[in-house]
Order: C-alpha cells, then sequence, then structure tokens
C-alpha cells in the first residue's frame, strides 16, 4: 500500500530569494541596473527604457476614432506629449457629443509609454471595457469616452 503524502511535506524548504544574483545577458551590454520595487506592490516596476537600453527606434502612435458620427476612421496623431479628449473645440481630439465631458480624458507620455487618464468626468473613461482614473496604454486598446470608441495604436519600428 502506497503512503499518500501531503503538498506541506514536499514543500517543507523555503528560499531567500533577496540573495538570487543573475548574471547579465551580456558582457557588452553593461551593468544592468536593480529594478525599482513599488512600496505598496511586490510588482517590479521596470521601464521600457531600461528594457529596451542603447536600442534605437522611430515611435509613431495615434488614436483612431471608431463609431463617433461624422469622425468614422478619423486618426488623430499623438505626436505632442498631451492629447486632450473633450467636447470643448479647445481640446486636441475635439469629440462634440453630448455625453462626453468638457475635457474627459488625456493620453500623455511618460518614458517613452503612453497613459490615458480621466479628467474628473462625468460618465467615466474605459480602457477595454473597465473604467480607469489613469492606466498605461498598450497597442490596440480600446478607449471609450462617452459613446465616441477610440483605438490606440502605437508601432515602433527599429532603426
Amino acid at each position: 500500500m502506497s503512503e499518500k503524502k501531503h503538498n506541506s511535506d514536499l514543500f517543507s524548504t523555503t528560499a531567500d530569494l533577496t540573495q538570487i544574483h543573475v548574471p547579465p545577458l551580456s558582457s557588452t551590454s553593461g551593468p544592468i541596473p536593480p529594478p525599482r520595487r513599488d512600496e505598496r506592490s511586490h510588482t517590479l516596476k521596470i521601464s521600457r527604457r531600461e528594457v529596451l537600453k542603447g536600442v534605437v527606434s522611430k515611435q509613431r502612435a495615434y488614436l483612431e476614432a471608431m463609431g463617433v458620427p461624422g469622425f468614422e476612421n478619423r486618426v488623430f496623431e499623438l505626436d505632442t506629449n498631451e492629447a486632450v479628449m473633450g467636447r470643448s473645440a479647445e481640446c486636441n481630439v475635439h469629440l462634440p457629443l453630448p455625453n462626453v465631458s468638457r475635457v474627459h480624458a488625456r493620453v500623455y507620455l511618460v518614458n517613452e509609454e503612453y497613459h490615458v487618464e480621466d479628467m474628473n468626468s462625468t460618465n467615466g473613461t474605459f480602457v477595454n471595457g473597465v473604467r480607469i482614473s489613469r492606466c498605461a496604454l498598450r497597442n490596440n486598446d480600446l478607449i471609450e469616452v462617452g459613446e465616441a470608441k477610440m483605438l490606440f495604436v502605437e508601432a515602433k519600428v527599429r532603426e
């Protein structure tokens, strides 16, 4: 008759993960800076700049309007560090819809990474169906501002 072991018996040892050393990928790339830790989380913060250090690339990002009456398939280039979306004519991305706030949301660039932030709008800002106050954007994320849907497109090309 075989003896049944409990999971606690199989995993009785623990390792101190702070003592693990990971050698650099290449000796020519130089030292890799230690990752930053977020005080509120156990998730490591690693920026794209640190990961792609030394890689030359060209970046293009834009918002493509979807389901906006009169703006179907219109492209709003994100060629500045910030683009504001809203009903006001002063916004970079002017969306003349009744359920869009005057200044609804903004898309901005920080450390070569685009983010979207709700500007205390009445109806909220959604990314891929989830209501957000602020979040990082990835290629093909769908931003919903009122009834307007904007597809975020980011293309990076190595030079």
